[in-house]
Order: C-alpha cells, then sequence, then structure tokens
C-alpha cells in the first residue's frame, strides 16, 4: 500500500488541483464507498497481504487524506518530504513512514496506523441533537462490531450549526467512545436551518442521522460543500415525489456539479409532469455527457417533446450515449428503426459497443430478409472471439444471448472465454454459457465442440464440468 495508495493519492491531488473541490469530494466519497463495500466482503486491513485492490487503492488514499487531516497541512507535506528524501530508491516498511511523523514532527501515530492500517473496518456513527439553553447537545453512538480486528475509531469530527440568517457556528471534538456528547453555541434568538456532521467528508464511515425534511432540503440547496449537498438529496430517496419535487426543481435549475444534476434526475424519472419533462430536455443537451446519459437513461418512455433531443444523440461526442439512444428509439419506435440504423451504420464505438447494438438490433427490423442478416450473426460470433479484448467480447456474447443464437464457433469462443485466467471475462462468458446450454441442441452443440478440439486435461476437465451442469 505504500506504493499504490500514495500513487492513487497524488494523482488524486493532481485532479484536486485541475478540476476543482468538488470533484476531489466526489473522488473521495467513491474511495469510501469502495472501501466500505469491501469491508462488507470481509475484513482485512490494508496492510494485510489479502487486502484486494479496493483496500491498496482507494481506501489507502482516503487514508492518507484522513491522515493530513489529522496532522494538518504543514506537517504533512514536511514529514512526507523528509520520508522521500531518507528512503529514496530504496525500499520501506509501515514502521518507516509511521517513524517519518515522529522524526518531523514528534507525532507518535501508532492510534492511527493501528485502527486504519493494521486493523480493519471503519467507524458507524449514529447521531441526534436536541436544543438546550444556548447550545445544541449532539449525541454520538459508534455501532459498529468491536472485536480483534477492530475497536473503536478515534478521529477529530467537525459539526457545524447553520442558521436562518446565514450565521453559523462550529467545533470540532474527538470522538472515541462508543458513545460520546458534543456541544455546540446556538445563541438564543436564532433559528436553526441545518446541521452537519463531519461536513466535507474528511473520514470513511457510515452516519445515521435522522433529520426532517426541512433540514435536510435546506442542507441540498445551502450546504457550502458540494458532498454535504449531495449526501442531503439522497437521504431524500424514499421521500414522495409530491413532497420533493419543487425542492428537486430549485437544485437542478441551480446547475449544481454533475453528480448532484445526476442525483436529481434519477430521483425526477418517474415523475411525468411537464416541469419535469422540461428539466429532462435541458439535461438533455447539457454540456456535461453523463448528464445527458443520465437524463436519457432514466427516460422509461420518451415523451413526445423530447424525441428531438433523444434523436440527436444519436450523433453524441459519447459512444455510450449513442448506443442507449439508439436502443431505446429503436424499441420504443420500430417502425423508425431502420432509419435510426442507417445514422450510426459505420459508427464502431468504444469496444465496438456501437456496431455491436447496431448488429443485434438490425436483426429485429419487422420484416428483415433471414438471408439478409445471417451475417450479421456471425460477425457477433467473430467479436465473441479471442481476437478482441474482453470488453468487446463480453458485449458481443451478451448480444447473442439476448438473440437466443447458438452455432459451434460461439460455444468454441466461450469455452476459450471461460477458461481465461481474468475473471472480468471467464466470469460473464460463464453465465452466458450456462445459459446456452439450458438448451438440448446446444448442450449437443458443446459436446462436439469438446470432442473435435484440442485441449490440455485440466481445460477438458473443466469445460466437461460445465457439460455436467
Amino acid at each position: 500500500w505504500l506504493h499504490e495508495s500514495f500513487a492513487t493519492y497524488y494523482s488524486k491531488q493532481f485532479m484536486h488541483k485541475i478540476e476543482g473541490e468538488s470533484q476531489y469530494e466526489w473522488t473521495k466519497h467513491a474511495e469510501a464507498v469502495q472501501a466500505i463495500n469491501a469491508d462488507r466482503n470481509d475484513r482485512f486491513p490494508i496492510a494485510n497481504s489479502h487486502a484486494g485492490s479496493a483496500r491498496v487503492y482507494p481506501k489507502g488514499s482516503f487514508v492518507l487524506d484522513m491522515l493530513r487531516y489529522v496532522v494538518g497541512d504543514s506537517v504533512f507535506k514536511r514529514t512526507i518530504t523528509h520520508y522521500l528524501t531518507k528512503h529514496a530508491y530504496s525500499n520501506v516498511t509501515n514502521h518507516d513512514f509511521m517513524m517519518a511523523f515522529m522524526e518531523t514532527a514528534g507525532l507518535n501515530l501508532d492510534w492511527f496506523f493501528n485502527q486504519w492500517v493494521f486493523h480493519a473496518g471503519y467507524p458507524n456513527y449514529q447521531v441526534s441533537y436536541e436544543k438546550q439553553a444556548g447550545k445544541l447537545a449532539f449525541f454520538i453512538k459508534q455501532t459498529q462490531r468491536v472485536d480483534n480486528l477492530q475497536d473503536y475509531f478515534q478521529m477529530p469530527v467537525a459539526f457545524e450549526a447553520h442558521f436562518t440568517d446565514g450565521s453559523t457556528t462550529s467545533t470540532t471534538a474527538w470522538l472515541s467512545h462508543g458513545a460520546d456528547t458534543v456541544y455546540l453555541n446556538a445563541p438564543a434568538g436564532k433559528k436553526l436551518e441545518y446541521t452537519l456532521f463531519d461536513p466535507g467528508y474528511n473520514i470513511i464511515k457510515t452516519v445515521e442521522f435522522n433529520r426532517s425534511y426541512d433540514e435536510l432540503a435546506a442542507q441540498a440547496l445551502k450546504a457550502p460543500h458540494m458532498i454535504d449537498r449531495y449526501e442531503a438529496l439522497t437521504e431524500l430517496r424514499t421521500t414522495g415525489i409530491e413532497i420533493k419535487r419543487t425542492l428537486l426543481n430549485q437544485v437542478l435549475n441551480k446547475g449544481d456539479y454533475s453528480e448532484i444534476t445526476i442525483e436529481v434526475l434519477q430521483q425526477l424519472a418517474k415523475d411525468s409532469t411537464p416541469a419535469t419533462w422540461q428539466l429532462f430536455g435541458k439535461a438533455l443537451q447539457s454540456p456535461d455527457v453523463f448528464v445527458r446519459r443520465t437524463a436519457l437513461d432514466n427516460l422509461e418512455t420518451i415523451p413526445a417533446q423530447l424525441v428531438p433531443q433523444a434523436e440527436k444523440m444519436l450523433a453524441d461526442s459519447s459512444y455510450v450515449n449513442i448506443e442507449i439512444a439508439l436502443r431505446k428509439l429503436c424499441k420504443q419506435f420500430p417502425e423508425k428503426s431502420a432509419a435510426y440504423l442507417a445514422q450510426v451504420k459505420n459508427i464502431k464505438g468504444q469496444s465496438d459497443n456501437v456496431r455491436i447494438a447496431w448488429l443485434e438490433l438490425s436483426t429485429n427490423i419487422p420484416g428483415a430478409d433471414s438471408a439478409k442478416i445471417q451475417p450479421y450473426y456471425h460477425e457477433l460470433v467473430n467479436y465473441a472471439g479471442n481476437s478482441y479484448e474482453f470488453r468487446t467480447r463480453i458485449k458481443a456474447m451478451d448480444a447473442l444471448s439476448r438473440l437466443n443464437y447458438c452455432d459451434s464457433q460461439l460455444i468454441y469462443n466461450l469455452f476459450n472465454a471461460v477458461l481465461y485466467t481474468n475473471g472480468r471475462l471467464s466470469n460473464p462468458a460463464a453465465n452466458v454459457l450456462r445459459a446456452a446450454l439450458k438448451t438440448p441442441a446446444n448442450l449437443q452443440l458443446a459436446k462436439q465442440v469438446l470432442e473435435v478440439n484440442k485441449w490440455t486435461d485440466w481445460q477438458h476437465k473443466a469445460l466437461e464440468g460445465y457439460l455436467k451442469n
């Protein structure tokens, strides 16, 4: 992790410098999500040889952010300079990195490394508050499992109270117990608008913090940090559309960070009011490729007034968007599919995604000549072969599976793929193969392919296993 986490961390810092604070916060949030998901699967520490890529890369990168947050920018930068200079061109251990803080700033950070590097997990905070005379009392519990792999986490956590007059009070407190209480000034006469726990998302964590709709709405509109506005919106996912429609429209009209726009579009997806369609139409013309994609992807049915914008996306700058537009338009307007297909006929796409979609859809044109479309199947089978990289192969296999098409060459290509060492190819291929072999004719075909081709003993045994299942 001392190599890969640092590499991930400094690429993130470069991105921070170029793309700004909101993108930086979003990247940290994404790293935390990956770290949390990894710990839900197993409980290895970062320093364990079985930690896996989700910990060695994103979690380790975020741990370095937290280290910088704890010791401060000046100490962190001086320590890293000392560490790199002292150990230039040589191997290092965790102890070398820990000692760098002692040698530079006299800081013993054993507690930090113990909980974030040598042990597993993350804190689960349960937060509530109550108004008292001239202050707010926050009650925080750590509810994660406490055992030999993780304990209660010791971290400095910021608290903020925002008032309707625009003023703010804040404090930072060290949380280290199963239960802690933190007090924050709330001057008499001021009306509380919303509160924040760890504003800016500085700690890998999960949080249960029940607040009213009005508080979350104010946070979604006004919180200084993008990630706090985003998290308020995610808390409203289960709130009825009638209650939050006006708020979502306000957020969307602000033209906030793209991930916030995407979240709003996803929550508005099942709302069919004219105002919402107008917002979707605006999103379909957004300069942000992912906003356009989300708008189109979340239109289960394209309303008549948005068809022209959807058709324009057949010439989008994103090959993924072109494929989504092509599939949706052909499905909703089969009578116009020939015209849509003609528009993108010469586009290959990324990992041949547009071409594969074109081939698949071209076989379903009403009244298509079977002799004319037979070469399309053969081309898809070719895309599923080992002349192409795994993403292209998977797309072609999935297309053929949806078309319920199988021949001996496809079986051979699937056999080749399931034997591959990269699970990103072999696992999807295995799913397609198993589905195909449920048909007796395909199973018999597979037995023939197994027998007439040369395989090593282990390959033959592995492939026989699929035929028995």
